[in-house]
């Protein structure tokens, strides 16, 4: 029964993680850069993925986005620097999924424990 327990956790944990999806934002450089100082694209407390000019990759929780960087706790990058760029999303759908699968589980759980109650 333990092993079925840990195994419902990490299938828990995994199906949680669809509920937001990295999104490539698909704009020119210059449409880009004005997107995300006019916080269109990039949002504080958002999570990113950034491709700098020097070919660097960066991935951070968004703290503060200035009229020239997006700042991380650890990192800042200046906005005229990104080259391409990721954000995290919400997924209706993903999250549709994850309760509906969760019944599923959750009935089979309780399946499962009925029938083993009355196997002697």
């Amino acid at each position: 029964m333990i092993k079925l327990t840990k195994g419902v956790v990490l299938l828990v944990a995994a199906i949680m993680a669809g509920c937001t999806s990295l999104k490539p934002i698909e704009l020119s450089q210059d449409q880009l850069h004005m997107e995300i100082r006019n916080n269109h694209v990039v949002e504080v407390g958002g999570n990113i993925k950034a491709v700098t000019a020097d070919g660097k990759r960066h991935e951070f929780k968004v703290v503060e986005v200035t009229a020239t960087s997006v700042v991380g706790e650890t990192e800042s990058i200046e906005i005229e620097d990104i080259v391409a760029l990721e954000t995290r999303q919400f997924s209706g759908g993903k999250t549709a999924l994850l309760v509906g699968g969760m019944y599923i589980v959750y009935g089979l759980l309780a399946a499962v424990a009925a029938v083993a109650t009355l196997v002697p």
